[in-house]
């Protein structure tokens, strides 16, 4: 697969993508790696002929395809990250104030939403859903051809007859990279069940493969935590 020096490569272009929606440079890695340009540059050919990275057309850099997306997640994504206290105050202060699990669940989708900055989307039974967040989904730059914006348009319409084929099967969290997210192979999805009472819930974050898989399985598994305290 990737050598030691391989998965340092990727993990950096992964993580400075996820932040800055770039390519990366062989020389912008020089100093975190302390070897060479060139050296660099043979790796990410390497990488690239190897299928975990690809080169954008109008960039001398590299970013993550599909498998390099997909690698980072089993490899290099953690799930015990924390949130920040102010955010699970803030879930912890709409759970506490809110008596309706329904309205209770848009408030918790909407801050979900401006948190992970993606869409969210909650099914209470196959075909009972809301969700919400989707101009966030719309605004990611992978987003932005026409073409693009046509196929997300079509995951919209299918929330409804994914959800009825996947709501019995998700349990705890979990992560789904490309073509084995069932909602599209353009996106990711972090996925988790929540126990409310009598009541199973499936909660979803949506959004490019560019996406903070740590941050968005924390704010999933707190969800999760808080609600089924």
């Amino acid at each position: 697969m990737l050598t030691d020096r391989q998965q340092k490569i990727l993990k950096l272009i992964v993580d400075n993508y996820i932040e800055h929606a770039q390519a990366i440079s062989s020389d912008a890695l020089v100093e975190a790696l302390d070897v060479s340009s060139a050296t660099i540059r043979n790796e990410m050919y390497d990488m690239t002929a190897s299928g975990f990275l690809i080169q954008p057309h109008t960039s001398a850099g590299r970013i993550p395809s599909e498998k390099g997306w997909q690698y980072y997640v089993e490899s290099f994504m953690t799930t015990n990250k924390k949130l920040s206290k102010k955010e699970r105050s803030e879930l912890e202060y709409i759970i506490n104030s809110t008596q309706d699990n329904r309205d209770k669940s848009k408030q918790i989708a909407k801050l979900l939403a401006r948190l992970a900055n993606a869409a969210i989307m909650i099914a209470y039974k196959p075909r009972d859903m809301y969700y919400t967040g989707l101009t966030n989904l719309f605004s990611q730059p992978e987003f932005q051809e026409l073409q693009s914006v046509v196929n997300i348009s079509k995951v919209i319409d299918r929330l409804d007859d994914v959800m009825l084929t996947i709501f019995d099967s998700i349990d705890d969290v979990g992560v789904a990279v490309g073509q084995e997210n069932p909602f599209s192979p353009e996106c990711s999805v972090v996925i988790g069940s929540i126990d409310v009472k009598d009541e199973k819930w499936v909660m979803g974050i949506l959004g490019p493969m560019r996406m903070n898989y740590d941050y968005n399985f924390a704010l999933i598994k707190t969800v999760r935590e808080l609600l089924t305290k």
